[in-house]
């Protein structure tokens, strides 16, 4: 009893401990996940270059003073970081490839910066951060436009990618391009003349040769310093001269043509920027050129074309005819466009209805350029 009592005891211990490998030995699968891409962080970049005006101001003016630049960096989303970022930025924009920079304003030339670059820091827990450098505009005397320059992030940080917008500050331009003492002015064609002066506003720092160009130097022409009239001619500009004025004659120049409206040209005024990676400053000063050609018409009449000479007369008995009429511009001097012109029939001795038969208005076409033209109407005494 106590034998079976004992071997019944084992038996069950038996049992639970293969039951138990069996459960401690059962294959587990466990799914393991790859962890997931970092997102970018985005930041927008705002520049202010006067705090003391309501609104980010991201003009200054190219006379200006030293002017201290505040860059703020936030975070696009508005959530705070998890972790502590400095991102570098960076003033002016890379050279791109090919060798131009991407800026319109060029650093050493139109600008100077106190840094290259600087860092702004935002604490974990934050998503603003700002800091500042001095921007210098360069003052010159030539009239370029305004011109911006970049203000870059990186696109690399502790934390991940970090995207970073860019943000420009416009240097506005106070030259109105040469100072000239007219912008436009009226010429005869028949070699009437009218000047202008140029100088410059300020002393540069270098010479400065000003190309001046007419536009159509078939209209007018230009000359400088009582030279022979041609299509260009140059100004120079020294450390000196520069506020002198300096003349430039404008001749109109004449032609056989009556053109339908006046003709026009620019006088074209250029001069490259110093160190302006080609760039130029230019002027512009708008010419008339009045028209003095006034063309008249002669008529002729034929009556047999096939006879040498204008055949004027007729037979009264003589059946209906056709009568050549000729419009010819008495001459050197064409019309610049088609003209027409129209021909009536009668008006002398003979009267139209009793002694022919009446005859209807017609026009002949004189071709641009062409010395005359023809048409044609039939005669029935």
């Amino acid at each position: 009893m106590r034998s079976e009592h004992w071997i019944g005891h084992m038996l069950n211990h038996r049992f639970w401990l293969t039951a138990f490998l069996a459960t401690l030995f059962t294959p587990v699968l466990l799914a393991v996940s790859s962890p997931a891409a970092a997102q970018p962080i985005s930041f927008l970049l705002t520049v202010d270059t006067n705090t003391a005006r309501l609104g980010d101001q991201t003009t200054i003016a190219e006379g200006a003073d030293a002017t201290t630049v505040n860059v703020t960096l936030t975070r696009a989303n508005g959530q705070p970081l998890s972790q502590a970022q400095t991102i570098r930025i960076d003033i002016g924009s890379p050279v791109a490839d090919g060798g131009a920079s991407v800026d319109s304003a060029r650093k050493g030339v139109d600008y100077t910066a106190s840094v290259d670059h600087f860092d702004i820091s935002i604490a974990a827990g934050g998503t603003t951060g700002s800091g500042s450098f001095t921007l210098t505009p360069i003052e010159d005397v030539l009239h370029e436009g305004d011109e911006f320059l970049s203000i870059i992030g990186p696109s690399s940080s502790v934390d991940g990618q970090v995207n970073v917008g860019v943000t420009t500050v416009t240097i506005t331009d106070n030259d109105d391009g040469f100072p000239v003492s007219k912008t436009a002015l009226t010429v005869d064609e028949n070699g009437g003349t009218e000047t202008f002066t140029v100088k410059l506003r300020r002393r540069p720092l270098v010479g400065i040769t000003v190309t001046v160009t007419s536009s159509d130097d078939t209209a007018a022409k230009l000359s400088i310093g009582g030279g022979t009239p041609g299509e260009t001619g140059t100004l120079t500009f020294t450390r000196s001269n520069w506020n002198v004025e300096q003349t430039v004659t404008v001749t109109g120049v004449n032609d056989d043509i009556d053109n339908p409206s006046d003709r026009t040209a620019t006088i074209g005024l250029s001069a490259p920027i110093p160190g302006g990676g080609g760039r130029k400053a230019t002027g512009t000063v708008h010419v008339t050129v009045t028209d003095d050609d006034h063309p008249t018409v002669t008529l002729t009449a034929d009556l047999d074309s096939a006879t040498a000479g204008d055949q004027t007369a007729i037979s009264e008995s003589a059946s209906a005819t056709t009568v050549t009429v000729t419009a010819a511009l008495d001459g050197s001097t064409r019309f610049g466009e088609a003209r027409t012109v129209t021909v009536s029939v009668g008006g002398g001795t003979a009267s139209s209805g009793v002694d022919y038969a009446a005859v209807s208005d017609f026009e002949i076409t004189l071709a641009a350029g062409s010395a005359s033209g023809s048409g044609t109407f039939t005669l029935t005494p």
